[in-house]
């Protein structure tokens, strides 16, 4: 059975910092989290609820609310939310870039607390083929063997170029959304919600 859909709310984007960096509300479902991966960029993840396991160099740790991790640029690395309930985190990416990524891949929603669509197979393949095209694009690398994705698919994908890419079986944690059905994201301006 697939983990329930991440909801990645977007609070400031590269536009609103002159590049800088980007901030992403994060919601990560039990069983939620990317797979190994790295990017050219600065990430920093600061637990606001819950807790996620963070695998940083091959070391794991746990991080939990009020703690902070930071991933520096190249760095392997992933996370998943391990326990029973949903882990909420902010993410820092600098410079930014990684939300345009996260909006090109994932279905829009209303707003952070709307919840996620229910995606048939189809759907969910097509997100996931879209996720681990666009990656490179984005200054992303999985670090898993790519997945095999339907002829027909990829030739949408490539303009008719060749599939070269190996194997995985169904359901395997090795797609851009780990054991996750796809993305939902949301895009708020961020707000100062210490006093509401």
């Amino acid at each position: 059975m697939l983990a329930q859909m991440p909801i990645y709310t977007i609070l400031l984007t590269g536009k609103d910092t002159a590049g800088r960096y980007c901030l992403i509300d994060m919601l990560v479902p039990p069983g939620g989290g990317p797979p190994p991966h790295r990017h050219d960029f600065e990430e920093m993840f600061t637990i606001l609820d819950g807790e996620i396991e963070v695998t940083f160099r091959g070391a794991k740790s746990v991080v939990r609310a009020g703690e902070t991790a930071n991933i520096p640029a190249n760095a392997p690395h992933q996370f998943r939310n391990t326990s029973g309930r949903p882990a909420r985190l902010l993410c820092l990416c600098s410079p930014a870039g990684q939300e345009e990524y996260f909006m090109a891949v994932g279905v829009p929603v209303a707003s952070r607390t709307a919840p996620p669509p229910k995606l048939d197979e189809a759907s969910q393949a097509a997100l996931k083929a879209k996720a681990e095209a666009l990656a490179s694009q984005y200054r992303t690398e999985f670090l898993h063997p790519p997945l095999r994705l339907p002829q027909r698919l990829t030739n949408q994908l490539t303009d008719g170029g060749p599939s070269v890419t190996p194997e995985l079986p169904p359901g395997v944690a090795g797609s851009p959304f780990g054991a996750a059905p796809g993305l939902a994201f949301a895009r708020e301006k961020w707000t100062d919600r210490s006093e509401k």
